[in-house]
């Protein structure tokens, strides 16, 4: 499934700034069974955003860009069978800090570079759970309070090339994160990862 990531930074000389982000995801599967047959539907839901103070460096050939903020969470996941009417799904809410590190090396003198990034986020909120069967049900779990690791890496190249008063940023990598539910009682614990291409353009001036 596509999903769309939006940001938007500003920087002064000294290579200090502020930057926001948003990222969601939403997206289903069906699993067939054929004897007897019937369907099992899943589905995730992720949002996050986050608003963060940035750092520019220099150290030996590398560009490195130092962030930390606070990040704005949300995930959803359900398992349901239509044929009985079946349903149950857990959701977080929560808010807490992030920190990032981005870093860049440049390949020859044509605009290229080898880029990575890694994120770590941890937040603390609201989790319930709920079930039903046949029409019939409701909440099954409240947990106030709860933590939500939030890991992330991205491996890939960039290429820039100056375009009137700025310039155009492309950038072609791999991206992989896991989303990880603290356990409830030590029992109840579900962990959620998504992983795939990322291809991001943009400008700067």
């Amino acid at each position: 499934t596509a999903t769309p990531r939006f940001w938007m930074a500003r920087e002064n000389c000294e290579g200090l700034g502020i930057r926001a982000r948003y990222w969601q995801i939403d997206t289903s599967a069906r699993l067939d069974i054929p004897h007897p047959p019937f369907a099992i539907l899943s589905g995730v839901e992720a949002h996050a955003f986050d608003i963060e103070a940035t750092q520019r460096a220099h150290f030996c050939s590398f560009d490195l860009q130092f962030a930390g903020g606070m990040r704005y969470g949300k995930l959803n996941t359900d398992i349901g069978i239509p044929a009985i009417g079946g349903v149950i799904g857990m959701d977080f809410e929560g808010i807490g800090p992030t920190v990032a590190l981005g870093m860049s090396r440049s390949i020859g003198c044509r605009g290229l570079s080898l880029v990575s990034n890694v994120r770590g986020s941890w937040l603390y909120g609201d989790t319930s759970g709920y079930g039903g069967i046949f029409g019939i049900g409701g909440p099954i779990l409240d947990v106030n309070d709860h933590m939500m690791q939030v890991w992330e890496v991205q491996l890939g190249v960039e290429w820039t090339r100056c375009m009137g008063p700025g310039e155009v940023v492309a950038r072609l990598a791999w991206e992989a994160q896991a989303w990880e539910w603290a356990p409830v009682a030590s029992l109840l614990h579900q962990d959620v990862g998504f992983t795939g291409p990322a291809f991001s353009l943009g400008y700067n001036f």
